[in-house]
């Protein structure tokens, strides 16, 4: 049920309240005496104790209202407090997020900024580095272009002067080879022979020579200073003074021969030790008809098998200056059938190979001449020739060979 309120000031009465006053002051009404003066004053004065009345609760009411809504403030303005407390707190949270925010955008715009920089100086340094490649690579490639052209000039000139080096030297070899008899006209009087030639160059320091005169017939292998060009020099001037030296009308021993060349050498080529040109010389005279032998030699021995092996040695002097130079020694030698004779320059021995790449050397060349002095001679120069080339192998050849071998 609904209860009307009577306001009193800042107090509301309720409505049941009143009604009890109401009644109270009835009865008290009826009790009171008929006067009306009495009366009027007794209602007066109950009245006035229950507005006392009224008041004293009223003012209990108030107070405790008061102190309610004291409380009631106290604990809003509490609540306020915290609130704003709470407030302020996210406020400065808030505060604290906006300026970690600022800072990490200032943070990240700062980097950003720097990796910016730091591309820049990449991209800079890469171009500028670029550039300074592209510089250099243009001045290489024209300084190569440079050097290429100057290497194609000096390359033709090169080639023209090989080409006429070339040119010299295959003329030289004619020549070389005109002066050299053929080998079976050179023996052709001989009843048996080989000749074993293997220049090192297209020009040989080593020649042979042969002279068939007055009934005698002459060979000799010469070992020129040198090999190529400077020894097919030699060579060519070797087979000219012996040329000259046998023209006259009068048969010469193979030491008188030899004397008379050195003489020519000295002559020609100088008298003293600043000069080393020279050869070394195996010369051998047969009668054709006795067939006894002479035989003279300047450094290179002759090799005389029978059925062993003797050694006919050699002046220990070349053709040429010497410190000590006496006349050539001259060797008569008693041809024995079926015996060989070989002449030879140093070539054959000197070279280097075998499984050590050591020099063949004198030795085993007398062991080899030894073990096939009684096959063909056709054999025997074979098996000189495939003897050389295996020992020599893949390494070059050294010096020039010459080996000439004559059964009588």
């Amino acid at each position: 049920m609904n209860s009307k309120r009577i306001h009193a000031g800042y107090f509301t009465l309720p409505s049941r309240l009143v009604i009890y006053l109401q009644f109270a002051f009835l009865v008290l009404a009826f009790m009171l005496p008929a006067n009306p003066a009495f009366a009027q004053a007794r209602i007066i004065a109950r009245q006035q104790q229950v507005i006392d009345s009224l008041n004293r609760v009223l003012s209990s009411q108030k107070a405790e209202s008061m102190q309610a809504l004291k409380v009631k403030f106290d604990s809003l303005r509490k609540k306020k407090f915290i609130i704003d407390t709470l407030l302020q707190t996210v406020y400065m949270q808030q505060g604290l997020i906006a300026q970690a925010e600022e800072s990490r955008r200032m943070s990240q715009l700062a980097f950003e900024s720097k990796e910016n920089k730091y591309i820049f100086s990449l991209v800079a340094t890469f171009i500028v580095l670029l550039l300074i490649f592209a510089a250099v690579l243009y001045y290489i490639l024209k300084q190569n272009t440079r050097k290429s052209e100057l290497i194609m000039k000096q390359k033709k000139l090169v080639e023209e002067n090989q080409k006429e080096m070339v040119d010299s030297i295959n003329y030289a070899q004619r020549i070389q080879k005109a002066l050299l008899k053929e080998e079976e006209r050179i023996t052709m009087h001989l009843p048996d022979h080989f000749i074993l030639y293997m220049p090192k160059d297209a020009v040989s320091g080593d020649f042979y020579w042969a002279l068939d005169k007055d009934g005698y017939f002459y060979i000799a292998a010469v070992d020129c200073t040198g090999h190529g060009v400077p020894g097919g020099f030699m060579s060519m001037l070797g087979v000219a003074f012996l040329n000259e030296i046998t023209a006259g009308s009068n048969t010469l021993s193979p030491n008188i021969i030899l004397n008379k060349l050195r003489d020519k050498v000295l002559k020609e080529l100088g008298k003293t030790g600043e000069t080393k040109d020279g050869m070394d010389i195996s010369l051998m005279r047969m009668n054709l008809s006795t067939r006894k032998i002479q035989w003279s030699g300047a450094n290179n021995s002759l090799y005389l098998i029978k059925n062993e092996i003797k050694v006919i040695p050699a002046d220990k002097q070349p053709i040429g200056y010497y410190p000590v130079m006496k006349p050539f020694t001259n060797h008569i030698i008693a041809a024995e059938p079926d015996s060989m004779y070989y002449l030879y320059s140093d070539g054959y021995a000197s070279q280097f190979g075998g499984p050590r790449g050591r020099k063949f050397k004198s030795t085993q060349l007398k062991k080899l001449l030894l073990s096939i002095h009684q096959k063909s001679l056709k054999e025997q120069k074979q098996i000189l020739r495939e003897t050389f080339m295996k020992w020599k192998g893949k390494l070059e050849q050294v010096d020039d060979v010459l080996i000439i071998g004559v059964k009588v």
